[in-house]
């Protein structure tokens, strides 16, 4: 997961400001077009950048913070958005400790099936140098939201539970060799009924404000591929953008 983030941080270099937390966006007008002022603390020290766009790429939490003060038609339709939680646990195995193949990418499970694991990637047989020789690591998934109760047990309990079933479908003898288990509360952005209707009360909310756009997992697909498709598609609007008020450039891009 890694790997494509730090591919475009190496691309992006000195333009990529880390370990920076902007705190609030403001609109107003410089020499005739939109303009924002941008404040940003990085390092303990606070300042304010100067921005033709802004890209609003953060989290829904975040996003509807910083831009309160842009306007207040995104604070209904942003506290309308939600999430379910997932618990990620990483597990790796002695290769003698395994009955299955486990050649290929890994199982999804209905719900259907009864059982709190959601899916579970093989990692080791995907790609090379992700354990060491005799050894494989899975990863797998739960909680979701049809098991937010699962977010709610320790880390052992939630380990316990999902590797004893990924065991049971895998033919794995013995508890893993290690494990890990990751939280996040906010996991997946939830589709549910009226979601249509919120994206378009936030498109009409971006629209009032030129040189403003949104971007995100809430708006057209959680999925990596629909996020990389989404955020090419804001590079571009947002380029076009630019051009037609004569600002060469991106602006400034607001994360957090």
């Amino acid at each position: 997961m890694e790997t494509l983030p730090h591919a475009l941080g190496t691309r992006l270099g000195e333009a990529l400001q880390m370990e920076s937390e902007v705190t609030a966006v403001r609109h107003g007008k410089a020499n005739g077009n939109s303009s924002f002022e941008v404040d940003v603390t990085r390092n303990g020290r606070a300042e304010t950048l100067l921005a033709s766009a802004v890209i609003m790429a953060a989290p829904v939490s975040a996003a509807s913070g910083i831009l309160r003060d842009v306007s207040d038609k995104f604070t209904a339709p942003f506290s309308r958005l939600e999430y379910a939680p997932v618990a990620v646990v990483a597990a790796g195995y002695r290769r003698d400790q395994i009955g299955h193949a486990g050649n290929g990418f890994g199982f999804l499970v209905p719900r259907s099936e009864g059982l709190r694991v959601l899916g579970t990637v093989w990692n080791s047989s995907l790609f090379s140098g992700r354990a060491a020789e005799n050894m494989a690591c899975f990863t797998s998934f739960a909680g979701g939201a049809t098991d937010r109760e699962l977010f709610s047990k320790s880390d052992d309990e939630i380990a316990e539970i999902i590797c004893g079933e990924v065991g049971r479908i895998l033919a794995i003898s013995g508890p893993p060799v290690t494990y890990l288990v990751n939280r996040y509360a906010r996991a997946l952005p939830q589709y549910n009924l009226g979601h249509s209707a919120t994206v378009a009360a936030l498109s009409t909310a971006v629209s009032s404000i030129p040189g403003l756009f949104l971007c995100g997992n809430y708006l057209a697909g959680p999925s990596i591929g629909s996020c990389v498709e989404q955020a090419n598609q804001t590079a571009e609007a947002v380029r076009v953008y630019l051009a037609s008020i004569g600002v060469a450039g991106m602006g400034a891009t607001a994360h957090a």
